[in-house]
């Protein structure tokens, strides 16, 4: 678990490519819940990958001019 200006991180892997960060929520359905778990990756300025896991069905996510795929992780099962 790592710490960030605005909060924790849940897990950071560390691989060849750099390191990865990683929020996990049972869900962000809530818009306060989503908030709370993407400040803490907006809070790391350093250009590598950010994953949110949650347990919410696939769906495009567009979040401050950046869309994305989110992945529940039941899709990963």
């Amino acid at each position: 678990m790592g710490q960030s200006a605005s909060g924790e991180i849940d897990f950071i892997t560390n691989g060849s490519d750099g390191p990865r960060y990683h929020q996990v929520s049972e869900s962000v359905r809530d818009p306060h819940t989503l908030e709370r778990e993407l400040s803490s990756l907006r809070a790391v300025r350093d250009g590598y990958p950010k994953t949110l896991i949650t347990l919410d069905d696939e769906r495009l996510v567009d979040h401050e001019g950046k869309t994305g795929s989110h992945y529940g992780l039941v899709t990963w099962w």
